[in-house]
């Protein structure tokens, strides 16, 4: 907790002053003849007049006190809010079609009988290529917090998922909630419309330079207006990088459903094209990387982190919760219990 003006303190000061002249001032008092009757009287009830002074002096000072914390603004900080001077927009851009279903076979796993294998599926230690690429890429957005980042999922077309943001917490819910759909997305990849989609969304948000980070496992089957070469000598020429991340291995399994409704692994079909992706990585002025496997991928994350980082200039703002509200209320609770007790409970009848 801190205070916004701690020199109010000095109130505390007369305050004192002022309680102590209170509480030493004499009660008022008439002349008569012999006080020897209200001596004895006094001794009899010197507890009561005590009580009678000390209990709403106490109320008061609590008051005082309360009042001039109040004057003080004591505040906690709740909340930071980050504004970002400069920095790099990416984009992610994410094949969902059902061939990111399958599963990359660790090398370690490559000699083992199929039994070993389904032992180690059954056990979740295989992973599919979705599941291995979204776990990578949230901890690539974890590790940039200062860069606008936002996500576009693609198959035969593009679906923009999220523009770049710096509310991460909205684009991890998000990468969180893509998945393939065999019924709705199939098995068909289209590369270039994503490219210009990402390159269109960084345009909208007025980025200055950034990267594209296109991950696929297949390759480009989709007839479309634009090559994808031309549409990463688009983003080039925008300022904007293209990176291409080529997932899967020579060794898959594809879970397919039999009669009885066991998944039986299917060795994979046709992966990706690298000299192609490569084409597209040099148009676009990037890097091709392979993720073979949850190493790989990892591997690959890392070094497009590193390559990208920059110097970021930024303010952080404080949004503070202000406590003299519940300090003001408290010490007027404390003034009408004093008065209260002065004049009515505590009173004295002549």
């Amino acid at each position: 907790m801190t205070f916004l003006y701690p020199y109010c303190f000095l109130l505390l000061i007369p305050l004192c002053a002022v309680l102590f002249y209170a509480w030493r001032k004499k009660e008022p008092s008439i002349t008569v003849p012999s006080i020897q009757p209200y001596e004895q009287a006094l001794e009899r009830k010197k507890w009561q007049a005590d009580w009678r002074k000390t209990i709403p002096m106490i109320c008061y000072a609590a008051a005082g006190l309360l009042i001039t914390a109040a004057l003080a603004r004591p505040q906690t900080g709740t909340e930071e809010a980050r504004i970002r001077a400069e920095g790099i927009d990416i984009m992610i851009v994410i094949d969902i079609s059902t061939s990111m279903l399958s599963y990359d076979v660790p090398q370690k796993y490559r000699n083992t009988s199929r039994r070993d294998l389904r032992r180690a599926f059954n056990a979740g230690e295989l992973q599919d290529r979705m599941t291995i690429a979204k776990a990578e890429i949230r901890k690539f957005i974890e590790s940039r917090p200062d860069d606008r980042i936002g996500l576009i999922q693609f198959a035969v077309g593009p679906d923009l998922v999220c523009p770049p943001t710096l509310d991460h917490g909205e684009l991890l819910a998000a990468l969180a909630a893509i998945k393939p759909d065999p019924d709705l997305v199939g098995s068909q990849t289209g590369i270039a419309p994503p490219l210009v989609e990402a390159a269109a969304s960084m345009e909208r948000a007025k980025s200055k330079n950034g990267i594209i980070v296109l991950f696929t496992d297949g390759k480009n089957n989709v007839d479309s207006p634009i090559q994808p070469q031309d549409a990463a000598k688009h983003a080039a020429g925008l300022n904007f990088r293209v990176y291409t991340v080529g997932i899967g291995s020579d060794y898959t399994l594809y879970p397919e459903p039999d009669i009885f409704g066991n998944l039986n692994l299917i060795p994979g079909g046709e992966g990706f094209d690298p000299q192609f992706l490569k084409q597209i990585a040099i148009d676009g002025n990037g890097k091709y990387y392979s993720a073979a496997d949850p190493e790989g991928m990892a591997a690959v994350m890392a070094e497009i982190d590193r390559l990208e980082k920059t110097e970021i200039d930024e303010k952080i703002i404080v949004h503070s919760k202000e406590w003299y509200p519940l300090l003001a209320v408290l010490a007027g609770i404390f003034i009408l219990s004093g008065v209260a007790c002065s004049c009515v409970i505590l009173s004295k009848l002549p």
